[in-house]
């Protein structure tokens, strides 16, 4: 690819984006592809702009400039980029599974960094979205050498939440046992992933997750709610707001699973509604459980990822006020001094360009 102005636009493009400034990295690319003559470049600006259209929920935009890199590529590192990012959207628009899985296939085949999770983790949710759950356990605990276990974390963002390591690939696994009634296979999972201790983040889920298992004793409880954790994951939305919402008030609901099932009704409703007050209203109900402090470093990373950097501010402080001693304090800090200096940056306005 050809370098120069057009090569800067384009990284310029790509930093505005990941800002949040769909309308100025829009304007640098449409001057990008005026100065970049080259195949590649003309590619690397398609991609660009669908992921644009993939920020602004236009998935059909994305999906078809993806696949024009894809049918005519002019290099194969763009060709597995958009192959790549075209299995993500089709896996977001929950009915196209099928054509997301044949879409990470054919990314393996073109050679994939065995350390990084991420390709594992999308297929698998792509085979559950499918109903293969023998075949979604397959990715999830793939083998990989030794000498290709590196640190995944130079890899991209799986969510805002974290890279893909394998302890999220294997949190899926456990999930996966519960919804197929293999419990004891499912405890074992987890408790071996806190020997050696996992990061805080992943050993709080570590063990909630195994506490939500040993003590629900009402296998019939415990049941509806692997139910409701698998609609979830399908994309199945209604029906797993229902029956986690049944489950959450029944007071027959063993006390971990009710709270278990109240905190996952309350993420959905913020994902879903695009609203904070289900997770504000599921914390004051449960003031004291450690799910309260999953449930704000969580909202505190959704306002992060929408520029609400004052709000974000806020659920982390209530992550070290109400849990001093809890396996978030860290990482609540840290999130806390980065967006100190998030808070003091100016707003970048279009005419920088």
């Amino acid at each position: 690819m050809e370098h120069g102005n057009g090569d800067r636009l384009l990284r310029f493009a790509s930093q505005t984006l990941d800002e949040g400034y769909q309308q100025v990295a829009a304007q640098a690319l449409d001057i990008a592809a005026e100065r970049l003559r080259d195949p590649e470049g003309a590619d690397v600006v398609d991609l660009m702009r669908a992921k644009i259209a993939q920020s602004l929920g236009e998935f059909q935009r994305s999906d078809s400039l993806l696949s024009v890199v894809a049918d005519d590529p002019a290099s194969a590192r763009v060709e597995r980029s958009a192959l790549m990012s075209r299995g993500l959207i089709r896996l977001q628009q929950l009915d196209r599974p099928l054509e997301a899985a044949q879409d990470f296939r054919v990314v393996r085949k073109m050679g994939w960094p065995e350390n990084d999770r991420r390709l594992d983790y999308y297929e698998a949710i792509a085979l559950i979205r499918t109903d293969s759950l023998d075949a979604a356990i397959i990715p999830l605990q793939r083998e990989i050498p030794q000498e290709n276990l590196d640190d995944a974390s130079s890899f991209g963002f799986i969510t805002e939440s974290g890279v893909v390591g394998d302890t999220d690939l294997n949190h899926l696994a456990a999930r996966i046992m519960l919804w197929t009634g293999k419990r004891e296979q499912a405890s074992a999972l987890l408790d071996s992933l806190l020997n050696p201790p996992v990061g805080a983040s992943a050993e709080n889920e570590t063990l909630l997750l195994l506490q939500l298992i040993t003590t629900s004793q009402d296998s019939i409880a415990l049941d509806l709610f692997a139910e409701a954790d698998y609609a979830r994951f399908r994309g199945d939305i209604p029906v797993a707001l229902t029956l986690l919402d049944s489950l959450a008030l029944n007071e027959n609901t063993p006390e971990q699973l009710a709270v278990e099932a109240d905190y996952s009704a309350a993420m959905l409703h913020l994902t879903q509604s695009d609203s904070a007050g289900a997770i504000v209203e599921f914390a004051n109900r449960h003031p004291e459980h450690p799910r309260v402090e999953e449930a704000w470093y969580q909202l505190g990373l959704w306002w992060e990822a929408k520029g609400n950097y004052s709000d974000a501010e806020i659920a982390y402080e209530m992550v070290l006020m109400d849990f001093p001693d809890g396996l978030l304090q860290s990482l609540a800090r840290l999130r806390l001094e980065e967006l100190t200096v998030q808070l003091f940056l100016p707003d970048l306005p279009a005419e920088d360009l």
